[in-house]
């Protein structure tokens, strides 16, 4: 929450500085970054609803864990370098012997 507070402004700032620029909205799913944070934004969300459907024996809940290390392989697959593609094959991997 204080990283929120800090940095709202900064984030609000720059994200109207970029839609200004270009109002094209596929650069959140396009870019690496943006999609791996996207990503973690939307699995962040869903978590309270995971966490009480956890305490209740929801089946589902079991494909989460499984679900997020298969999401964030794309976003890490696309990134330069040997570490995070390496990182996403470990996360693929990890993710289907969980699911």
């Amino acid at each position: 929450m204080i990283l929120g507070v800090v940095l709202g402004n900064i984030a609000e700032l720059n994200l109207s500085r970029a839609l200004a620029i270009d109002s094209d909205l596929t650069i959140f799913v396009t870019r690496p970054w943006a999609l791996f944070f996207l990503t973690i934004a939307v699995f962040s969300a869903v978590f309270p609803l995971f966490q009480s459907a956890r305490e209740r024996g929801a089946r589902w809940t079991r494909f989460y864990a499984p679900a997020l290390l298969l999401a964030v392989t794309l976003p890490l697959s696309m990134m330069d370098g040997w570490f995070r593609p390496t990182l996403a094959a470990a996360s693929f991997a990890l993710g289907c012997y969980l699911a």
